[in-house]
């Protein structure tokens, strides 16, 4: 506890990994300059900073400023004065377009199977500014939840990508400002309100003539399954986009998303390119949200070539997590794949049991199981394999052996055995890939129309997921002399026309 003066705070001040840290500062124009994991950041443990009066500096190379990293919870609250928050980052090495930040109120977790915490940057009043680049501003990532709440002033909000107000992969990410005239920008986009895949991203600005920019995919926005929305209060304010947003959405997996700008008027400002849009009225959900949205086509899986003998020195998690031929054509991800696929005909189930709760070895492992299924002469060996690894209840990330099956063009007799142990699966794809397996054979005359089958697609209608209901409305669709019941369904369910438009292969 710092009671008075104007102090400088150095590295690492206020981080908590397995542990608890709390820093409180009463007044003074203080500066706070850290390196990595500071001013406010947890990781499994809690983390606090206070700082109650003054014009106060928070400089930090990244991961702080409010960020809790799995089984954390980190608050730095800052109740008076015009402050600046400032977050640069390591390197991207996708290229994304900036540093990777993880500050200024972000919940991050790690997909390899670690849900992300709580992050929260909370500021009282004054003209604040923020600038980060990459997961930043309110950002939640992979189960995690973060949000930046600014109470008063105008403020400055400025990053690259993954900010103000954004969720990705199941997290939630939110920015709310309560008054003032604020201008925010999200130079790449993906941001502003944008939800991506199953996450909910919201940008709620209260108040104030506020001006917002961004890239694509930003201003209320979302993509595979995602939620995201803006909210804008009263003033005169200005909206430009590089490109996709402003109540933007898609249909991905058989399931639609939701994007939504809400608040906006004829008096506010609209450019879409450089280009002023004259809107009078406003679609109550934004401009784009009249449009019919685009449907996503299923993935095509594409098996590399191999040229040469190489290979990565062992199988291991690297090896899995590069081994994804949409990754990219490079030498290391065509050895990976090739090291991961001859692991699979000499221990398959060895090579899936080790992708245990890695989502990433899992997207890994899905490139060359599909490949070995379709160029194998020995297929029944290795869907027997499969059939006995699925016997057992809630096989993490499911889909990645569910996305191979799915795409075999003929099981012969092993098909119900497979679909009845996918049908046994707690996760969503599990159920989806048995149906659509079934469909396909079905289609092929391939497979009779038994009781067994009856009660996977019975099943699959009454499933509390709403994929599974999709693949079986689809499959009564495909065979109506099925004649089974129903019942109620959601609207984008029920409507016959809308449902074989909407939904792609899985």
């Amino acid at each position: 506890v710092d009671r008075e003066g104007a102090d400088r705070w150095g590295e690492s001040i206020s981080g908590a990994f397995f542990g608890v840290a709390a820093i409180a500062d009463l007044q003074g124009d203080d500066r706070y300059e850290s390196g990595y994991f500071g001013q406010a950041a947890a990781i499994v443990g809690r983390s606090l900073l206070v700082d109650l009066r003054g014009n106060d500096t928070y400089r930090l190379s990244g991961m702080g400023q409010g960020y809790a990293g799995p089984a954390g919870v980190a608050i730095l609250q800052d109740e008076d004065g015009d402050d600046l928050y400032v977050a640069t980052g390591a390197p991207d090495q996708f290229d994304r377009g900036g540093r990777i930040s993880k500050a200024q109120g972000v919940g991050f977790g790690d997909r390899r199977g670690a849900a992300g915490g709580i992050g929260l940057l909370v500021d009282g009043g004054g003209n604040d500014e923020y600038r980060a680049e990459l997961f930043a501003q309110g950002h939640g990532y992979f189960h995690g939840m973060g949000m930046l709440h600014d109470r008063a002033g105008a403020d400055i909000y400025a990053a690259a990508r993954y900010a103000q107000g954004s969720g990705a992969h199941f997290g939630i990410g939110v920015l709310q400002d309560e008054s003032g005239d604020d201008r925010y920008l999200a130079e790449v986009g993906v941001g502003q309100g944008m939800g991506l895949d199953h996450a909910i991203g919201l940008l709620a600005d209260r108040g104030g003539n506020d001006r917002y920019e961004a890239g694509s995919l930003g201003q209320g926005a979302s993509t595979a399954n995602g939620l995201g929305v803006l909210v804008d209060g009263s003033g005169r304010d200005r909206f430009a986009l590089r490109s996709a947003g402003w109540g933007a959405w898609h249909w991905s997996s058989g399931l639609p998303g939701f994007g939504a700008l809400i608040g906006a008027d004829a008096d506010d400002e609209f450019l879409l390119a450089g280009t002023r849009w004259a809107l009078s009225p406003v679609p109550p959900l934004g401009p784009a949200s009249v449009e019919v949205p685009n449907v996503e086509g299923p993935t095509t899986l594409a098996c590399p070539s191999r040229d040469s003998d190489r290979r990565t020195a062992k199988l291991g998690p690297k090896a899995l997590e590069q081994a994804f031929p949409l990754a990219g054509e490079s030498d290391s991800s065509i050895a990976a794949h090739w090291s991961v696929r001859e692991a699979l005909t000499e221990d398959l189930a060895a090579v899936v049991a080790a992708v245990g709760g890695n989502e990433l070895a899992a997207l890994g492992l899905l490139g060359p199981l599909h490949c070995l299924l379709q160029e194998t002469d020995d297929l029944a060996h290795y869907a027997d394999q499969l059939t006995a690894y699925l016997s057992r209840l809630d096989v993490p990330h499911v889909w990645s052996v569910a996305g191979a099956l799915v795409r075999v063009d003929d099981l012969g007799d092993r098909v119900l055995s497979v679909a009845q142990a996918l049908m046994r699966q707690s996760d969503c794809s599990g159920p989806v890939a048995a149906i659509e397996i079934l469909r396909r054979h079905r289609a092929r005359g391939a497979m009779a129309l038994s009781p067994a089958v009856l009660k996977i697609v019975k099943t699959g209608l009454e499933h509390s997921c709403w994929r599974a209901r999709a693949v079986a409305l689809r499959w009564i669709d495909a065979f109506p002399e099925a004649r089974l019941e129903t019942g109620w369904q959601p609207s984008f369910l029920s409507d016959a026309a809308l449902r074989r438009g909407s939904f792609p292969a899985p």
